[in-house]
């Protein structure tokens, strides 16, 4: 086993490369619940019929949880404000391919309802004790006065699905990876987190962009359904990100 090839670093949890593998290494604050249900939740969309990298094993390397799974030869669809407007359009059209495929399938029966704002490490615990009342409530109540119309259905939705979660493989398949957030409900509650998902990483040109693009492809879903839920989309990454994103997120709660 090998952990000298990088492929992404990303809130205490480190990706590498060991030949054909990939091998997750989550810091020993997610507790083991977090990673088991992540690699369940990847079992699960994988039989669900969708294209996820097949899980190898769940396992420990002293105090670090690791989830190892194949390696998918190809590249992540990023892209930012920076880039040119027909290759943002293009990759947008990519993250939405997956999108519709995941929120078109069936949610699995192990993949269960967040009863609460989703916090799974020590770190934010700790953290969400600390910050002044009022901000919790804010969050909570967010997350409360969302929640029957986000979980009111029962269509997959990823709940973390950034361009950087989706693979474009060397044979033009997408692959879609980083199963944790996943949740059973409606599609525009994944939508809003998607949107603001790429708010935070890609800039707010690219999400106001995604918003319209998706609007055109999913027939069923309207601007102000999707706009209704923002800010329970916020409550649900709130607790994922880092001052300055929570900034933002806070801002959409108010």
């Amino acid at each position: 086993m090998q952990f000298d090839r990088i492929i992404s670093v990303r809130n205490n949890r480190t990706v590498f490369r060991d030949g054909e593998l990939c091998i997750k290494v989550l810091e020993d604050d997610f507790p083991a619940s977090f990673v088991l249900s992540e690699a369940a939740n990847m079992v699960a969309a994988a039989e669900a019929g969708l294209n996820v990298p097949k899980l190898r094993e769940v396992n420990l390397h002293g105090n670090k949880r690791l989830i190892t799974y194949d390696y998918i030869v190809g590249s992540p669809i990023l892209c930012s404000d920076r880039d040119d407007a027909d290759f943002r359009a293009q990759r947008l059209n990519l993250l939405i391919d997956a999108q519709l495929s995941i929120n078109g399938t069936l949610c699995p029966e192990c993949i269960r309802i967040p009863r609460t704002v989703p916090n799974f490490r020590s770190t934010d615990i700790a953290c969400t004790a600390h910050i002044e009342s009022n901000t919790a409530s804010i969050v909570q109540r967010a997350f409360d006065s969302g929640k029957h119309a986000a979980f009111a259905a029962d269509r997959l939705c990823h709940g973390n699905l950034a361009p950087e979660n989706v693979i474009l493989s060397s044979n033009g398949e997408l692959y879609i990876i980083d199963w944790a957030y996943a949740y059973p409900g409606v599609p525009e509650s994944d939508a809003a987190i998607c949107c603001l998902m790429l708010w935070l990483t890609c800039g707010e040109r690219t999400a106001r962009e995604y918003f319209e693009l998706y609007l055109k492809r999913s027939v069923f879903c309207s601007s102000d359904a999707i706009t209704a839920l923002l800010p329970f989309a916020a409550s649900m990454l709130y607790n994922r990100e880092n001052a300055a994103g929570k900034k933002l997120l806070l801002s959409i709660m108010k």
